[in-house]
């Protein structure tokens, strides 16, 4: 695969808004905990309610807004680095878990209560609706376009796909990324698996589950001008499904070494070179 470029990002987490998102801490320092207490998820006897939330708009919908901040970045980015890209051909992927879970559940509550408005919203309630919102704010008119459903991998596939379709020729840009928001039906699932932490501690050595959080990420990509300039590339992709089971892998992580090895074949790269 050619080099696939970076040309901007937008993102927020429940760290912070761009870089702030995803930001590691100082060699030495304590990293940055975004993980609190949630009184509502409470409210609805959770066992285990801490979760890493983004401080959104209550009573509004929560994938359209982190999907508006991380758009609103990356457009930002996009205007000074390609001020020309509407004019591009552009695919647009967008990866997601949960997809429109917490704008179903407001949808449901409606059937019960106002089942006239419940008919008007169902429109942006399901999962492609985030597609359609997302052209809208980005001023684009999308020549391919693709949801990917991949559970927690989602958005990786959807940045995989992307790369392929600009080394394939079909656009001369893509927009990619992922978005997932908390919602009661979304921590229920987790909770029903047994996995989530009273107190989360990754890569503690007696750590006993992780916690939830919500965010959206979007990267603007191009193959580009030449191999290596300054900047952040895709160098390669890979990905396999060992189909055995629906939230486990395989014990001897056989299709974890397919997709590492797939991407380093597409990248051209020895497993010592990385």
């Amino acid at each position: 695969m050619w080099p696939i470029e970076v040309v901007a990002r937008g993102s927020v987490s429940g760290a912070g808004l761009g870089d702030a998102s995803y930001a590691l801490a100082p060699l030495g320092h304590a990293a940055p905990r975004a993980v609190r207490l949630d009184a509502r998820l409470g409210d609805r006897s959770f066992g285990t309610p801490p979760v890493a939330q983004v401080a959104l708009r209550a009573g509004a919908d929560r994938v359209e807004q982190l999907l508006s901040l991380a758009a609103g970045a990356l457009k930002r980015e996009l205007e000074t680095a390609l001020p020309q890209y509407r004019a591009l051909r552009i695919g647009l992927i967008l990866g997601t878990s949960a997809g429109k879970m917490d704008r179903q559940e407001q949808l449901f509550r409606l059937l019960e209560t106002e089942p006239g408005r419940a008919a008007e919203d169902a429109a942006g309630a399901p999962y492609a609706a985030t597609l359609d919102g997302l052209s809208a704010q980005l001023g684009i008119a999308a020549r391919e376009r693709c949801l990917v459903l991949g559970a927690c991998a989602s958005s990786t596939f959807a940045v995989g796909l992307g790369a392929r379709w600009l080394d394939a020729g079909y656009v001369d840009l893509v927009i990619a990324g992922g978005v997932d928001a908390l919602s009661e039906l979304v921590c229920a699932g987790f909770e029903s698996l047994g996995i989530i932490s009273a107190n989360p501690s990754p890569f503690g050595a007696h750590r006993d589950g992780m916690a939830l959080g919500e965010a959206a990420c979007l990267l603007a990509l191009r193959r580009a001008s030449f191999p290596w300039v300054r900047g952040s590339f895709l160098l390669g992709f890979g990905c396999s499904s060992d189909a055995h089971h629906v939230t486990a892998p395989e014990p001897t992580g056989r299709g974890l070494v397919e997709a590492a090895r797939a991407a380093l074949d597409d990248a051209g790269l020895a497993p010592t070179q990385i």
